[in-house]
């Protein structure tokens, strides 16, 4: 018999999720629904830190690939790459990008070094006192080091700073506060855009870019970022006037496709697959700046991904099809 069995690899829900977590909880739902109409038969094995357990589940009856929507381990983004890791030395073929990939892009210091190495632009960043990319007076965004789903990032995450010390506070008190690592970016001025690819590693495909337009933000003397509240506060002004839009006019054109040449570098420089998602800022010289690069962005139905996708005609069930059409086949491990 055809094995149909097909494992959608997870973190543990926890009793009272935050609004992102929920968020996970939805797309799991949603994705498992997709699988069964495919015909597929569905587990889900919650992932953690113990490794060894992780494993002997799936090994005890090995799945024909793993659908992998791991996020975090023990709550922390930088660690997501383990579960890559162990499908890889396990053999198994699983969902979306490798362990290399989710490793390098989950710690957004590294991403940025990678790419300033390889003359994509992305903003100056501090992260000590002997970095040489401060800049007196100019904006700087206090960012987690290794979080996505904008933990941590509010309206009190914009600083102009005289000084490194002053920066140097306000990373500390973020850093304890949610007990991860933060670092200071120069906050570029101007114009947002969001970019999902979808495909195999050597055959990306671009779906239509989102400019993020921050509806009277001015009016409430608000930072046009996109923070936790506009992802994930359904109370909050941010949420309701942070919209998406897909349609640029006929003198966008060039920016569009410098933006579409700076994802595809990006793509093949991380060597992701399966899909994921660039942000990029736009400054008032239209100069676009690659801001961060999600390689597990969220599937659930209402995900900025999945909008695109909708927007270029492909169907919720038709996107999880794609998704498991470029699997990880060739293991790292």
């Amino acid at each position: 018999m055809t094995n149909k069995r097909v494992v959608i690899l997870h973190e543990p829900i926890s009793a009272s999720p935050r609004e992102d977590e929920e968020d996970l909880f939805i797309a799991i739902e949603s994705v498992r629904r997709v699988l069964q109409e495919l015909d597929y038969q569905t587990t889900e094995v919650p992932f953690s830190l113990n490794l060894e357990k992780a494993a002997k589940t799936l090994l005890d009856s090995p799945p024909l690939f793993v659908f992998n929507l791991v996020e975090t381990v023990a709550d922390r983004g930088g660690l997501s790459f383990l579960a890559c890791a162990l499908l890889e030395r396990l053999q198994l073929s699983f969902t979306g990008n490798p362990s290399p990939a989710m490793f390098l892009t989950s710690n957004k210091i590294v991403t940025k070094k990678l790419l300033s190495r390889f003359l994509i632009p992305t903003p100056p960043w501090v992260s000590h006192p002997e970095d040489q990319d401060f800049i007196p007076g100019e904006p700087y965004i206090i960012k987690p080091i290794s979080e996505d789903a904008s933990i941590g990032l509010d309206q009190e995450s914009l600083l102009h700073s005289n000084s490194y010390d002053s920066l140097r506070h306000l990373i500390s008190r973020k850093a304890a506060a949610f007990q991860t690592g933060f670092f200071a970016e120069k906050y570029i001025e101007g114009r947002e855009f969001n970019v999902s690819l979808l495909g195999s590693k050597r055959h990306p495909h671009i779906l239509p870019i989102a400019e993020m337009h921050f509806q009277d933000y001015a009016e409430k003397k608000l930072v046009k970022i996109l923070d936790y509240d506009s992802k994930w506060n359904k109370e909050s002004f941010q949420y309701h006037h942070t919209i998406p839009h897909f349609d640029f006019p006929q003198e966008d054109q060039l920016l569009v496709a410098e933006i579409n040449r700076l994802v595809l570098q990006c793509w093949s420089l991380f060597e992701l697959n399966g899909y994921a998602r660039i942000d990029l800022r736009v400054d008032a010289q239209g100069r676009p700046w690659v801001i961060e690069i999600n390689a597990n962005p969220c599937l659930s139905p209402d995900s900025g991904l999945v909008m695109a996708a909708d927007r270029a005609g492909l169907s919720y069930r038709e996107l999880i099809r794609r998704i498991t059409a470029a699997l990880n086949e060739v293991p790292y491990g």
